[in-house]
């Protein structure tokens, strides 16, 4: 899925998305309810789509992140959890910070591979980084794959 969105195969990605369900993005842990779902459309169409969206608020500062699909698709694709991925995780949570991981009650039922990259000692491993792709193998995508229902960013907060 990284390379996919790291080399804007955004039609490609939409494959895997659920027409009935879409796809959750969320830059923190706990997956709120207002959380963007994009439709698969909106996936296929990332790239010249214009239009920016308020993913969230920075952790500690409170910022607005805003940006278009695509550029939070880059940022996705771009993040330490899947450029330096140290582990790979199937169903285990293993980034553990003070956020409230609450995928299991947003998506019951569902799967999870997690990236994590450990961060570095310059930092005192707190610069931890995760990806969590949320899969449901119960439903199937148009690709007849598990459907894509989140991708979860998740990194050390205060």
């Amino acid at each position: 899925m990284q390379a996919l969105l790291g080399a804007g195969e955004y039609q490609a990605v939409s494959g895997f998305v659920d027409p009935d369900v879409g796809l959750v993005i969320s830059i923190h842990a706990y997956v709120a309810d207002d959380a963007i779902v994009l439709s698969p459309a909106q996936v296929a169409g990332a790239a010249s789509d214009s239009t920016t969206m308020l993913w969230g608020v920075t952790d500690g500062e409170g910022a607005d992140v805003i940006s278009t699909i695509a550029r939070r698709f880059k940022a996705i694709a771009g993040d330490p959890g899947l450029t330096s991925t140290d582990v790979i995780a199937f169903d285990t949570r293993v980034g553990l910070g003070n956020s409230i991981d609450n995928i299991a009650e947003r998506f019951p039922g569902s799967h999870v591979v997690e990236y994590h990259f450990e961060g570095t000692s310059l930092y005192g491993d707190f610069d931890w980084s995760s990806v969590r792709f949320v899969f449901d193998t119960e439903h199937l995508a148009p690709t007849g794959r598990p459907a894509l229902l989140a991708i979860v960013q998740d990194t050390w907060t205060i």
